[in-house]
């Protein structure tokens, strides 16, 4: 019986560590420095001609940027201040995308 104990124990533990480190992602990106690593590497991984800035807001659900702009090879097409994203990330994975709110204080569209 010892054996189907420590199989129990190994299958909890598979399933909530996972659980867990998402947890703690969560918890770090929601701070400070947690937001300006999240910037900088958001800004590294994207697109060259997409840039954020100011990543503000309670991650996943509330997200805020002080700026974003867009870019291509004849310039920024689109740039906009003070901008929000709500949403619910279970929608997500469910199949679905719910966003409840998307505002922008001023979007600027070039072309």
């Amino acid at each position: 019986m010892r054996w189907l104990r420590d199989i129990l124990v190994l299958l909890l533990l598979a399933a909530g560590l996972p659980l867990l480190a998402l947890g703690g992602i969560c918890m770090g990106l929601n701070t400070g420095a947690g937001r300006a690593f999240a910037q900088r590497q958001l800004n590294r991984l994207l697109a060259p001609g997409i840039h954020i800035s100011g990543l503000s807001g309670h991650f996943p659900a509330d997200i805020k940027l002080t700026s974003l702009t867009l870019a291509d090879s004849s310039g920024i097409w689109l740039s906009g201040q003070n901008l929000e994203l709500r949403w619910q990330p279970a929608a997500w994975l469910r199949g679905g995308i719910t966003v409840t709110s998307l505002r922008a204080a001023s979007l600027h569209i070039a072309r």
